[in-house]
């Protein structure tokens, strides 16, 4: 973010020729605002670029429910994006802050209910039960609609 800052600001470019030829298109997504690097997006209006500190705060603030509420991985960094703030690691900071966070840890995606026993439904021949079922529903339908 600061070799970012630094081009816009004051034309500072890397040496290598084909390096700084590559960065050109990177920077084309940036603009500098009163001071403030913000990147540009087709979809979004201008996000504003957080060093990582500020983008802690950010994250944490969003995550414990200012926002919402504790928003995991995808969800956490489109939130993020809707509030209009960016930086460049944005998907891999999310995903390591919802792994560390002890409530989504304990609330994850997890059966709590005890495993139980299975009971197999027995038919003389197959689709016998939904034969049944279907004539169940027709007949009840019919006679419904027969009274009335």
């Amino acid at each position: 973010m600061d070799r970012i800052f630094n081009y816009l600001k004051n034309g500072v470019q890397p040496h290598h020729r084909q390096e700084a030829e590559k960065l050109k298109l990177e920077y084309a997504k940036y603009v500098l605002i009163d001071g403030e690097l913000y990147r540009r997006s087709y979809v979004r209006p201008l996000t504003k670029c957080l060093r990582p500190e500020e983008a802690q705060e950010v994250m944490e603030a969003i995550h414990k429910g200012e926002c919402g509420t504790h928003a995991r991985g995808r969800s956490l960094v489109m939130r993020i994006l809707r509030q209009e703030f960016f930086w460049l690691n944005i998907r891999k900071d999310a995903q390591t802050f919802v792994e560390k966070c002890s409530q989504c840890k304990y609330y994850a995606d997890m059966q709590r209910q005890p495993a139980g026993y299975l009971k197999p439904i027995n038919s003389s021949w197959p689709f016998a039960v939904w034969g049944l079922d279907f004539i169940s529903g027709c007949w009840s339908l019919l006679t419904t609609s027969l009274n009335g």
